[in-house]
């Protein structure tokens, strides 16, 4: 079978049964072939590892936050510092000193004002090679990536090290027969495989109202996914919604306080048109701060979390004590006015003291139900995004309501949209808010391992005990060697809720984690490979 990917033609054949299959492409998937490529040509391979990809989606080692599912306008949430470790990041920065008027005259075409207004801000510091503090847009590292991917596995296929068959296909089951593993794709290709990688990525957005990814009505436009098909799509829809609108008042009503409800924020300024045709924007999330990025120096220099430093004495240590002295500590600098790019570091260094102390059965417990809980109280972002949030309330047309999402209920008007009804996080009663919404974009994160909304690969898998959920709801449990089962590898966000090499994981979208995780992965997939293929 002919599996076209871009310029690359590869022959699958179903009759061949693969060394490994990793069944997911993005950033994961990349640093661990990175890693097992490299141990692979440490060894004495007398034949090349056959290995195939598997995705339903053609950006190959980029995923979704890098490839053109997030489009060529988005920004990192972290500084590049922050986003990606040594020596990485130099490799990175060698590339993108190379690559920097390509880089940029893409970029400018497009984005819109605020897309002029970051290279007008950081050409100065681009051209000096000064990357390390700038928030890059994010496809700049999908191309990097996925270059170096393929540059590696060109060489390393001539060498005789690799042979790698890709499929643009969707996996939905997997079987297995005594130690082969058969993957099912939606089309009905059969591969099978002595070991198999699960690498499929965040669990899918909670949907609201309807599964459907998109509903439209004349009055309304629901956007369930903003990536499903990719960004940009997204946006032409809203942008054709607008036109058709004729001069209406438009109310946004975003869900959700994380970093796509700032992408989506950030894109319709950036886009005037847009933004001119939109009367107000509301913003629903349960904690009722969206992420933060000025520092107060002479505040932080001030704020000492005394309730983490006081458990350095405790010696019967819990997750629920850390966890515990954690949301004193962030309350009282909450009464101090410091947001969370003032303490983020403050409380990150005195939990990360504290957690080596914990038992692995504590450790998992903080992994497990403590961790995310911690981190949405933290977050932060680039001035680029909180900048917009700033111009939107300056003009009083941006509001945010502190509650949880119940329902979108149809305006009993007929011609004015939904109405949102929340909990309500102070009160704790259900409340209907007044303003109709015509277009409502979903951004309220990821479902659990007990909805209906859960994959159906991961349904199968969950059914047939090849993998387990843990105490997350979000991630699955592995053993130390990062399997689900025997031979079924998981590496990615579904890792959150385990501990690993003496680590708690509960976040693992970050590109630093992501890369320290996998090249562990990779050695113990590499451990495998001369038990497995023997």
């Amino acid at each position: 079978m002919t599996i076209k990917l871009g310029s690359l033609v590869t022959q699958y054949n179903q009759e061949s049964i693969q060394e490994i299959t990793f069944i997911g492409a993005g950033i994961a998937t990349a640093y661990s072939l990175l890693g097992l490529i490299e141990k692979l040509k440490q060894s004495n391979i007398k034949t090349p590892l056959k290995v195939t990809i598997i995705d339903k989606h053609p950006d190959f080692f980029k995923g979704i936050p890098y490839g053109d599912r997030s489009g060529n306008s988005v920004l990192l949430i972290n500084a590049l510092n922050r986003f990606m470790p040594e020596p990485h990041r130099g490799k990175f920065v060698a590339w993108l000193n190379q690559n920097r008027d390509a880089l940029l005259d893409d970029f400018r075409k497009n984005g819109g004002a605020k897309t002029e207004k970051w290279v007008s801000d950081n050409l100065s510091s681009i051209l000096e090679n000064q990357w390390d503090t700038l928030y890059i847009p994010r496809y700049f590292y999908g191309k990097y990536i996925s270059e170096l991917l393929h540059n590696v596995i060109s060489e390393n296929e001539q060498r005789g090290v690799i042979k790698l068959s890709y499929v643009l296909d969707q996996a939905d089951d997997i079987t297995k027969s005594e130690s082969i593993f058969t993957i099912i794709t939606q089309v009905g290709i059969n591969i099978q495989s002595k070991l198999v990688v699960l690498s499929v990525g965040s669990l899918p957005t909670k949907r609201v109202f309807e599964q459907t990814p998109v509903i439209k009505d004349h009055n309304f436009l629901l956007i369930n996914d903003l990536y499903e098909d990719s960004l940009p799509s997204r946006f032409k829809m809203i942008r054709d919604f607008l036109a058709k609108r004729k001069g209406q008042d438009t109310n946004v009503l975003v869900l959700g306080a994380n970093a796509s409800s700032l992408e989506t924020l950030y894109k319709f300024s950036d886009e005037e048109q847009l933004n001119q045709n939109v009367t107000n924007y509301t913003v629903l999330s349960s904690q009722g701060i969206m992420p933060d990025s000025e520092v107060d120096t002479e505040g932080q220099k001030r704020f000492i979390p005394e309730h983490l430093k006081a458990l350095s004495d405790v010696k019967e240590l819990t997750a629920e004590k850390i966890a515990n002295a954690a949301y004193s500590d962030l309350s009282e600098a909450r009464e101090l006015g410091l947001g969370a790019a003032s303490t983020v570091n403050v409380i990150s260094k005195h939990v990360g003291i504290l957690l080596p102390r914990l038992s692995f059965s504590e450790s998992k417990v903080f992994a497990c139900e403590y961790g995310n809980s911690i981190g949405r109280m933290q977050r932060c972002a680039g001035a680029h995004y909180t900048n917009t949030l700033k111009e939107l309330s300056k003009t009083k047309r941006l509001r945010h309501i502190a509650g949880r999402f119940f329902a979108l209920k149809p305006s009993e008007k007929g011609e004015a949209g939904l109405h949102l009804e929340y909990i309500a996080r102070h009160s704790g009663k259900k409340s209907l808010d007044p303003m109709d919404f015509n277009i409502v974009v979903n951004c309220m994160g990821a479902t659990d391992l007990k909805s209906n909304d859960t994959p159906l690969l991961l349904k199968n898998l969950i059914s047939k005990n090849f993998i387990t959920p843990n105490a997350s709801g979000i991630g699955l449990e592995v053993d130390s060697e990062f399997q689900g089962s025997e031979n079924l590898f998981i590496i990615g966000p579904l890792l959150a809720g385990n501990v690993i090499d003496n680590k708690p994981l509960w976040h693992l979208e970050h590109c630093g984690r992501i890369i320290w995780s996998s090249n562990l992965m990779a050695s113990s997939l590499a451990q495998r490979i001369y038990t497995a293929i023997a």
